[in-house]
């Protein structure tokens, strides 16, 4: 099954603007700029000698990579990297969504308390016995006071 280099630029093309995140480093990225760019400048990997999809260990003399064998392992190799990127990308997608993305806080239970307009505002959170007249019925002390009270 030979692919010609030609071949390997047309998918290397239509993935260009594929995002994906670095296996190494998980920086995210596009795949043309980790082709272009960040593979050579931050690995130090040459296209020219080595596939960078397979971070350099797979290695062809210099100007062997339009030989069959290594253009035919150069496109498995990056349809392979742009499938793992997606598929990596939705789970990271997945796991980032959380249940407290929609959350809305609740205020603790009126318990027996009127709510007003100026409630939600002011002073909601305010000492229960701060404020009686928040009491729809009245607060009954019955003991706990001692007998001297």
């Amino acid at each position: 099954m030979f692919k010609s280099s030609a071949s390997f630029y047309r998918h290397l093309g239509r993935w260009s603007s594929t995002l994906m995140c670095c296996p190494k480093c998980r920086e995210p990225m596009t795949v043309r700029h980790f082709y272009g760019k960040h593979a050579s400048q931050k690995y130090n990997l040459d296209c020219r000698k080595l596939c960078l999809f397979f971070f350099g260990r797979k290695q062809w003399p210099q100007g062997k990579k339009n030989r069959p064998e290594n253009v035919n392992h150069v496109t498995a190799c990056l349809q392979r990297f742009v499938k793992d990127a997606k598929e990596e990308s939705e789970i990271e997608e997945e796991e980032e969504v959380c249940g407290c993305r929609d959350f809305q806080p609740v205020p603790r239970e009126m318990q027996g308390r009127r709510k007003d307009r100026l409630s939600k505002y002011v002073g909601f959170y305010d000492s229960l016995l701060e404020k009686p007249e928040m009491w729809e019925e009245g607060i009954e002390f019955q003991g706990g006071w001692g007998k001297d009270v």
